[in-house]
C-alpha cells in the first residue's frame, strides 16, 4: 500500500518481558520503530471491546509519519454514516475501496491479482445497535474464501495468503475518533505472511482497533505478537 509503505522499511519485533529486540523486515504498512511506552498508552486508550495491552506479551511495533491524516477521513465518514443512517440501514464498505482509499494507483495496478479479489468480495455490512455498537458481517462465496499471491509493498515482495470463513461476522464499538472490530470464534479470518527478511506470521484475526492514534491487531494465537502501527512520536 503506496500511501503507508512510502515512509521506510523497517520495523522492530520487541519482547517486552524479556527487554530484547531484533530487526525484521516491514511489510505493507509497517515502516519504522515506535517506543513501547508510547503504544501502550495509546492502545490502552483504545479500549473497550478489544484485548488491552497487558506489558508482558511480545509485540511488534511501528510507527507511520503522517498516518492519521489516511486514517481519519475513514473514522469520520464511518462515523456520518452511522449517525445518519441510524436505524434504517446497514452501513457498507467495500474491500476494494477500502484499499483504494489508502492506497495510490501504482500500488494498486502493481496488486492486481489482491485488488481483483477484493472486488470480488461482498460489502462489508455494519448494523448498528444504538449509537455506539453494532454488528458487522461480510458472506463469502465458497469460491472467494482462499487467496494466495506475491503482494509488492515497501519496494519488496511478500507472500500473502488469505483465508476467509463463509460468514466474517462480529461486533463494533465507536467513537467518532475510533472502531473497534471483534470478530467471533469460528467466523474469523486466517492469514500467513513471508517477507523477504525472514518475519514469518500465521494467525487467526481476532480483533482490530483503528483510531487516530494508530492501528493494532491481536490475534487468537498467544504465541503470535500483537501488532501495533502508531502515528506519533516516529523515529
Amino acid at each position: 500500500m503506496q500511501g503507508l509503505a512510502r515512509f521506510g522499511h523497517a520495523a522492530k519485533f520487541h519482547d517486552v518481558k524479556r527487554g530484547r529486540s531484533w530487526k525484521i523486515a516491514a511489510i505493507a504498512s509497517i515502516v519504522s520503530l515506535l517506543p513501547l511506552a508510547g503504544w501502550t498508552a495509546a492502545a490502552l486508550a483504545q479500549a473497550p471491546i478489544c484485548p488491552e495491552p497487558d506489558g508482558e506479551q511480545p509485540v511488534y511495533t511501528a510507527c507511520i509519519p503522517g498516518g492519521r491524516f489516511l486514517v481519519v477521513p475513514l473514522l469520520t465518514s464511518f462515523a456520518v454514516d452511522v449517525l445518519l443512517k441510524g436505524d434504517s440501514a446497514p452501513v457498507a464498505r467495500e474491500p476494494r475501496a477500502i484499499l483504494a482509499s489508502v492506497a495510490g494507483s501504482e500500488t494498486l495496478e502493481k496488486n492486481a491479482a489482491l485488488t481483483d479479489y477484493l472486488g470480488r468480495l461482498e460489502p462489508l455490512t455494519f448494523t448498528r445497535i444504538d449509537t455506539a455498537t453494532g454488528t458487522l458481517r461480510l458472506d463469502v462465496a465458497d469460491d472467494e474464501r482462499s487467496f494466495a499471491a506475491t503482494v509488492i509493498a515497501g519496494g519488496a515482495e511478500h507472500s500473502v495468503k488469505i483465508e476467509l470463513p463463509a460468514r466474517l461476522e462480529g461486533g463494533y464499538w465507536r467513537t467518532p475518533g475510533v472502531v473497534q472490530m471483534a470478530f467471533w470464534k469460528g467466523q474469523r479470518a486466517s492469514f500467513s505472511l513471508k517477507s523477504p527478511g525472514g518475519l514469518e506470521l500465521a494467525a487467526e484475526i481476532d480483533c482490530i482497533v483503528v483510531s487516530a492514534d494508530g492501528i493494532r491487531l491481536t490475534t487468537s494465537d498467544p504465541s503470535v505478537p500483537d501488532v501495533f502501527v502508531g502515528f506519533d512520536a516516529c523515529e
